[in-house]
């Protein structure tokens, strides 16, 4: 009957290699499309997992550091992002690269890191992560 259907994944963890562990899993349990949002605190990353790609979109928190870690910058449809297909080694490669991210432009306590599965957006609405407001 296939793999239950994700809704929130534990992948709070003492350290990032356990995060990223967690992320896998969570990433692998994805039976259909399913947006999912990184979250530590009010800052976000967003993976669209596709039948045949990932997709993932984080706002410009710190340009420099997500130039350096790989992302793309900015193409008029979001925030910066980073697509591969879907495959199982490209699964591995999200959850390192995503656990990456977190720790660099997120938060510095992957205790403090979390995975939701985001509702259902319709065929026309794109979920972008929000930026914190400015004080």
């Amino acid at each position: 009957m296939g793999a239950p259907a994700l809704r929130v994944a534990d992948v709070t963890a003492p350290d990032w290699a356990e995060a990223a562990a967690r992320l896998h899993e969570a990433l692998r349990r994805c039976a259909r499309d399913t947006d999912l949002e990184l979250a530590a605190g009010d800052r976000r990353l967003h993976l669209m997992v596709r039948r045949a790609t990932v997709r993932g979109v984080c706002p410009a928190y710190d340009e420099r550091r997500l130039a350096e870690l790989g992302w793309q910058a900015p193409d008029g449809r979001g925030g910066w992002w980073y697509q591969t297909r879907r495959a199982p080694e490209e699964l591995r490669w999200w959850s390192g690269f995503a656990a990456r991210t977190a720790a660099a432009v997120l938060t510095d306590d992957p205790a403090g890191f979390s995975c939701a599965v985001l509702p259902p957006t319709g065929p026309r609405v794109r979920p972008e992560p929000t930026m914190p407001r400015r004080r």
